[in-house]
């Protein structure tokens, strides 16, 4: 049986993967943290472990992410189930997360979360608003299963409903937030995509067909005053833009993610 240093070094020859990687899928293998993992470098893996490292070192040499082999992954500090019926959160979104929370709404507001994938940005919200009346949906029953299993896992009481956007929806939100699909079919990252799940990622129009649907129907279920998050891709802000404001949405705003990149546009609704 190897150390768990030796894994490590062995696991890194003749491969693409980084150190980080590595550690990081150890510690998950491990359920230990950097610096258990470091003072413990030379204790050997039991054997059920080293098998499943070494699946594991096949999944990630292959290309598959690490979220995917391990089965979960982190966002706004909660530890979020995923697999592949569900996108992986990534960091950018924690932006539309922070916008929400600016804003002035009732401190019972009730709030929409279009397309919650893993249920990220429903948790999010509703782990920092408990009074917050939170309504996540997805037209994929696999990832709803996914998002009820990690708010159960919080504790976190969201209720959770199958439909294509708003179609199975009749009530109306103080807050819409969505991170639909933006990805044009012809983008050339896709193919650093292929492992997650091609509706969550891909719209029609050049990537703006769903994020047209949404604001385009959004005043059916915003109640006055009501506002709509977004996160779009970097490069279009000014289309989402023009749509929030031919809707008749004012106080449209943009926001932009850690990396300095254009990533949610809101708007408020008057009628």
């Amino acid at each position: 049986m190897p150390s768990i240093a030796q894994a490590l070094s062995a696991a890194k020859q003749g491969s693409n993967l980084d150190n980080a990687t590595l550690r990081q899928a150890m510690m998950a293998l491990l359920g230990c943290n950097a610096s258990h993992l470091i003072s413990h470098s030379n204790a050997l893996l039991p054997v059920a472990a080293e098998q499943t490292w070494q699946q594991w070192l096949t999944q990630l040499k292959s290309g598959t992410p690490l979220a995917y082999v391990t089965g979960y992954c982190y966002f706004w500090g909660l530890k979020l189930h995923v697999n592949a019926h569900t996108l992986i959160p990534r960091p950018d979104s924690e932006c539309i997360v922070q916008t929400a929370l600016a804003l002035t709404v009732p401190k019972h507001a009730a709030v929409l979360d279009l397309g919650t994938g893993s249920g990220a940005i429903a948790l999010a919200l509703k782990q920092e608003r408990p009074n917050w009346q939170l309504t996540a949906v997805d037209a994929s029953g696999e990832a709803l299963t996914v998002a009820a299993g990690n708010a159960a896992a919080h504790q976190l009481n969201i209720e959770f409903v199958n439909s294509n956007w708003m179609a199975a929806l009749s009530n109306r939100y103080h807050l819409i937030v969505s991170n639909p699909p933006y990805i044009a079919d012809n983008d050339p990252h896709l193919a650093d995509l292929q492992h997650e799940p091609i509706s969550a990622l891909v719209a029609p129009a050049n990537g703006l067909g769903d994020i047209t649907h949404i604001v385009s129907h959004a005043h059916s279920f915003l109640h006055q005053g009501g506002w709509l998050c977004i996160e779009h891709g970097y490069n279009q802000a000014a289309d989402v833009r023009a749509l929030m404001l031919a809707q008749g949405f004012s106080h449209v705003k943009l926001q932009h993610d850690l990396g300095g990149n254009a990533r949610v546009t809101l708007g408020c609704l008057f009628t």
